[in-house]
C-alpha cells in the first residue's frame, strides 16, 4: 500500500530497538553489571531493515516484550545503586518511556497486520481517503523521529516541539473519522474499509500519545518532577510562544 511502506514499519519498530541499544550502551560505559547482548539486538535491526517478506512477526514483537523485561529488571537493579545525579536523572527517564517504547512497537505490528489484512482482501480506499492517510502518515513518522532523537539527545528542543505535533495528530484524526463517515453516506466506501480506515487512525493516534509522554518524560527529568497530567494541563492552558508558533508550523504542514 502507499500509504504505509516498509519503511514506516521499519522506524516505528526500531524506536525500540535504538532505545535499547542506547539503554545498553549507556550501561555498559557506566560498567553498572555483567554483559548484555547488544549482538542480538544488531541482528535484529539487519532483519528488520533487509527482510523483504515483511518487518514485524510475532517473533519480533516477543523479542520487544522480552527486551522490555529485562530491561525494566536491570534498570530496577540500578536503583540500587549508587548512583552519580546524571546517572539518577538517566535512570528515571528510561524507566518512565520504556513501557510507552514497547507499547508502540505493539501498535506498530497491528498496523502491519491491517495493511496485510488490507491486500489480502484487496481493499482498496477512495483517493481522497488516501491523501488524507499519507498525510497523518507524515506526521506519525515525523513524531517519532522527534521524540527518538529528543530522547537519545535529551534535547529539550525537540521534546518541546513532540506536543504540539500530537494535538495536531489527534485533529487530523477527528477530521479523517468525520470525512470517513461522510464518504459512508454518500457510498463513495463501504463498511468494510470503514473498519479497516479507523483500525489504522487508532493505532496511530496512539503512537503519538506514546510519542507524547515519552518528551514528557525527557522534559519532567530535568525538574525531578513527573507529573505527566500537570505538566500537559500547564502546557495547554498557557499556549505559551513556542508551543503556539510549532503548533501553527505543523498545522500548516500537515494539512488536507
Amino acid at each position: 500500500m502507499k500509504f504505509f511502506e516498509k519503511r514506516g514499519v521499519a522506524l516505528v519498530v526500531l524506536v525500540l530497538s535504538i532505545a535499547a541499544a542506547v539503554f545498553i550502551g549507556q550501561s555498559r560505559k557506566d560498567t553498572f553489571i555483567a554483559k548484555t547482548p547488544t549482538a542480538l539486538l544488531d541482528v535484529q535491526y539487519r532483519q528488520w531493515v533487509c527482510d523483504d517478506a515483511g518487518l514485524l512477526s510475532d517473533e519480533t514483537e516477543q523479542l520487544i516484550d522480552r527486551y522490555e523485561d529485562k530491561l525494566g529488571t536491570y534498570l530496577m537493579k540500578l536503583t540500587a545503586r549508587s548512583l552519580s545525579p546524571d546517572q539518577t536523572e538517566e535512570v528515571a527517564k528510561y524507566l518512565h518511556t520504556i513501557s510507552d517504547f514497547e507499547r508502540i512497537s505493539d501498535h506498530a505490528c497491528n498496523v502491519a497486520d491491517v495493511c496485510q489484512e488490507i491486500d489480502e482482501k484487496k481493499i482498496e480506499f477512495s483517493s481522497s481517503a488516501l491523501h488524507e492517510l499519507e498525510v497523518l502518515e507524515g506526521a506519525v513518522m515525523e513524531i517519532l523521529a522527534i521524540s527518538v532523537d529528543a530522547f537519545i539527545e535529551g534535547n529539550l528542543q525537540l521534546a518541546a516541539r513532540v506536543e504540539p505535533l500530537e494535538e495536531i495528530i489527534d485533529g487530523l484524526c477527528d477530521e479523517m473519522k468525520s470525512h470517513h463517515v461522510d464518504r459512508l453516506q454518500q457510498g463513495v466506501c463501504t463498511l468494510n474499509q470503514g473498519f479497516v480506515f479507523n483500525d489504522l487512525l487508532t493505532n496511530y493516534e496512539r503512537v503519538a500519545d506514546h510519542c507524547s509522554n515519552i518528551a514528557v518524560a525527557v522534559i519532567e527529568v530535568e525538574s525531578d518532577s513527573f507529573d505527566t497530567h500537570e505538566y500537559l494541563n500547564s502546557v495547554k492552558a498557557i499556549k505559551d510562544a513556542s508551543f503556539a508558533r510549532y503548533y501553527d508550523e505543523y498545522k500548516k504542514k500537515y494539512t488536507f
